[in-house]
Formats: structure tokens, sequence, C-alpha cells
């Protein structure tokens, strides 16, 4: 059977790596979700006028 060599100190530093990375997208997300609503929000008084 193959032996497992896995470094608990390697571990750590991708775990801590890959929340960092996270982070980022959960502050992106957040500004994309704003800007979703407000758009949102606009285009719920636009007059396309008629026909439409």
């Amino acid at each position: 059977m193959t032996k497992w060599n896995i470094d608990p100190a390697g571990v750590g530093r991708i775990v801590g790596e890959a929340g960092r990375i996270a982070g980022h997208f959960q502050g992106e997300l957040k500004s994309l979700s704003s800007h979703l609503e407000s758009a949102m929000k606009a285009a719920g008084t636009l007059d396309f006028g008629e026909g439409y």
C-alpha cells in the first residue's frame, strides 16, 4: 500500500491562503450584490413608452 506523506504545516499554509482568497471574493460579492440591487431599483423607474 502506498504511504501518504502529508506535511501538516504545508496543509495549514494552503488552507490559510485559500481562506485569504475567499475573503476577497466575499468583498467582491457584497459589492456586486449592492450594485445589482441599485440597478434593479433603477430599472423599476424606467419608462419605455407605449408599445412595450
